[in-house]
């Protein structure tokens, strides 16, 4: 999913992954990245992460996560991260 918004990932040893280089999509902190979480709750979750961050982002399923943390986004507006729904 990174790699989709233009960061430069290395696998070392498996399992382990090294970020070169950023978000460039997201280089300008007001345009919004959209993120499609294929149904799947821990997508939302950590991409939700790069809002602690400054990015602003939209999920195209955000109530995926109801599955596991029905109060996410809320926590996550509580902590004062921008998310689109």
């Amino acid at each position: 999913g990174l790699r989709a918004l233009g960061a430069h990932i290395e696998e070392g040893n498996p399992g382990e992954y090294c970020l070169l280089r950023g978000v460039p999509v997201a280089a300008d902190r007001h345009q919004v990245i959209d993120v499609v979480t294929r149904g799947d709750h821990r997508m939302a979750m950590a991409f939700s992460l790069l809002a602690s961050q400054g990015y602003c982002v939209r999920f195209d399923t955000p109530d995926v996560v109801v599955k596991s943390y029905p109060a996410y986004w809320n926590e996550l507006e509580r902590l004062g991260m921008r998310w689109q729904p």
